[in-house]
């Protein structure tokens, strides 16, 4: 994203947080978090269908899911 807007990574972020007082971040994870609720509130889709919609193909969601605590 910096790149095609022609700043450093570091200099987006630091007008990112300036702008909305949050890190970029913790931008991305809020709107993942909103749009999982959003799609589990008005779909059947599993979670896991969702968590790979929203990009969290990797999540610890998956990861105790594959290996559950006893």
């Amino acid at each position: 994203m910096a790149k095609s807007l022609h700043l450093s990574p570091y200099h987006l972020s630091h007008l990112f947080k300036e702008a909305t007082g949050i890190s970029i971040t913790e931008y991305i994870a809020a709107r993942r978090i909103h749009q999982s609720i959003q799609l589990l509130a008005t779909t059947k889709k599993p979670i896991s269908l969702i968590t790979e919609e929203i990009g969290l193909t990797n999540s610890s969601f998956e990861k105790r899911r594959k290996y559950p605590s006893r």
